[in-house]
């Protein structure tokens, strides 16, 4: 039992820092995503935008776009979301006859 929590631990510990390790290094080459993206920029960081707080929802939205393999789990959210529960995240994207979109 004790073996089989630490094989958990470590594989729970993996899966947690390769999105970190990817963000860092690239070690992976992921496409970008095609469509209307707005990519968000870093925020500046000064004294102003820190005690405004802004600073901080900037790059909670710049992260949240750019964490390693990003753009691998927004297709792999996007194809689970359509084949599980038959729902297209893509704006303005209609299902239509035989699955066409």
């Amino acid at each position: 039992m004790k073996v089989l929590s630490k094989i958990l631990f470590f594989t729970l510990m993996e899966m947690l820092f390769i999105p970190m390790a990817q963000q860092i290094t690239h070690f992976f080459d992921v496409s970008k995503l095609n469509g209307s993206i707005k990519k968000t920029e870093f925020p500046s960081f000064n004294q102003e935008s820190w005690f405004s707080e802004s600073f901080q929802s900037q790059f909670e939205k710049y992260f949240s776009q750019n964490f390693g393999f990003a753009n691998s789990f927004i297709r792999f959210e996007n194809q689970l979301q359509f084949s599980l529960f038959n729902i297209a995240k893509a704006n303005g994207v209609i299902i239509g006859k035989n699955n066409y979109l």
